[in-house]
């Protein structure tokens, strides 16, 4: 199913599976900072930036899915879970020291 719901149309465009996997991703990175520190304390330039590295994330994610799911079989999950934290910006390891105190 992802697979097929994840691979670009003939002309190029996204899929709607795509674009939910990638807001899907994107509130749960933006709960996962609010959980660290309610985003209402940040300053609106930190709020924007924040909302920013989610939705550059979150689609990097779903196109690093798309990716190893259009590999060569045999796929390795873990292999796909390694790949994808090497590629997870710094940041959201270090999100307690950016905003936590």
């Amino acid at each position: 199913v992802y697979r097929t719901g994840l691979t670009p149309t003939p002309e190029g465009h996204g899929t709607a599976l795509a674009s939910i996997l990638s807001r899907h991703f994107e509130a749960t990175l933006l709960a996962f900072a609010a959980g660290v520190r309610p985003l209402d304390e940040l300053s609106a330039d930190d709020r924007t930036r924040l909302a920013m590295e989610a939705a550059f994330t979150s689609h990097g994610l779903v196109g690093a899915l798309r990716a190893w799911l259009l590999s060569p079989e045999p796929r390795d999950a873990s292999f796909a879970v390694e790949a994808i934290i090497e590629a997870t910006p710094l940041y959201w390891f270090t999100l307690v020291d950016s905003i936590g105190a």
